[in-house]
């Protein structure tokens, strides 16, 4: 994989990054099956993916703080990526999570009816 110009990203970084990539990919579509299903535990496991990833993101941003050049920025630009998507997906399954629970609760006989908090006038 080449970023910025001839440097060539060293190649167990690249594979690295592609797993993430991949991790994050499944994490968002995780995310958007749980919005349909309202899965809670599945969301629950994209929240936990999410937070993985961020970990491992900062693992290789500390590693890239000791190179220079092109690849350092390229790379750090392709981590903040992987870690919006991974926080995007997480939002997703917060949401999904939020869903099912007012569903649930609206289902209960007798139970008090979900209703969406309006916003105070500005």
């Amino acid at each position: 994989m080449t970023i910025l110009g001839r440097e060539r990203t060293p190649e167990r970084l690249a594979n690295e990054l592609d797993r993430m990539a991949t991790a994050a990919a499944s994490a968002l579509a995780d995310a958007l099956d749980c919005l349909d299903s309202r899965d809670i535990a599945k969301a629950n496991q994209v929240i936990d993916a999410a937070h993985l990833l961020t970990k491992e993101r900062d693992q290789i941003l500390h590693e890239l703080t000791s190179k220079r050049g092109r690849v350092a920025v390229g790379l750090a630009y392709v981590l903040e990526s992987l870690e919006r998507s991974a926080f995007y997906a997480s939002d997703l399954a917060e949401i999904a999570i939020n869903r099912a629970v007012e569903s649930s609760q609206a289902e209960v006989p007798g139970g008090m009816p979900v209703r969406a908090m309006a916003a105070p006038d500005a």
